[in-house]
């Protein structure tokens, strides 16, 4: 299991740099969506999400399935009865243990339960994961509504500094008042540009949370999935 998390993990990180570098990207050009965000084009379904997380985690159970029965798979041998020789009737004969056979089924029922037990382990910790993915999504979308809102506040703040700035070509304001009426224009336009990176950092951070990364063909299942 340790190699299949080491490359799990190896590409959240590298996914997260790349996000990292967009979005600095971004500040640096000062780009900013300047349009209304949909929520369906912006963030995948909670359908895509859930399918990516419930195989991420059937396949750290199939990865710990695996190596369990890897390691008891050979334990029947134990219980093998001791081949013999009997001199009376110069034949072969099989000896068996009464406690061995005993330890035999007691085994068998050990394994069954330590299956369950794995399989019980991962789907709590599926579930647990899925409400939080949920919560997520749920917290973004209003984000989202948030930022839609800002965007036409924006835009009355861009119209009365474009009356300001033709006040000021006409030379009927002072410079400080533009000077005044940009900066305040600016910090809004600033602050619309902001949120619209943490939608990106928002939207990241459900792809990494619902185990999507960057290897959305990687997964595939539905939130109450038994795994097995």
């Amino acid at each position: 299991m340790s190699r299949f998390l080491e490359a799990f993990w190896s590409s959240t990180l590298k996914f997260n740099q790349i996000s990292a570098f967009l979005c600095l990207l971004l500040v640096y050009t000062g780009a900013t969506a300047q349009t209304e965000i949909r929520p369906e084009t912006f963030i995948p379904c909670l359908d895509t999400l859930k399918k990516a997380l419930e195989g991420h985690f059937l396949a750290l159970s199939d990865v710990e399935l695996s190596q369990f029965r890897t390691r008891t798979k050979a334990n029947f041998l134990n219980y093998l009865p001791s081949p013999g020789w009997n001199f009376s009737t110069n034949a072969p004969v099989l000896s068996w243990n009464l406690s061995e056979l005993f330890s035999a089924v007691n085994a068998r029922q050990v394994n069954k339960a330590s299956v369950q037990a794995i399989r019980e382990k991962w789907q709590a910790q599926y579930q647990a994961a899925w409400i939080e993915v949920q919560m997520h999504h749920q917290n973004l979308t209003a984000q989202i509504v948030t930022y839609n809102a800002s965007l036409e506040l924006l835009e009355i703040h861009r119209a009365r500094f474009e009356i300001t700035q033709r006040s000021y070509q006409s030379n009927e304001i002072t410079p400080s008042d533009f000077l005044t009426a940009k900066a305040s224009f600016l910090q809004i336009r600033n602050s619309a540009a902001q949120k619209y990176l943490e939608l990106i950092q928002l939207r990241n951070e459900l792809f990494i949370k619902s185990k999507k990364g960057d290897s959305s063909s990687l997964f595939g299942i539905s939130p109450n999935v038994s795994i097995k």
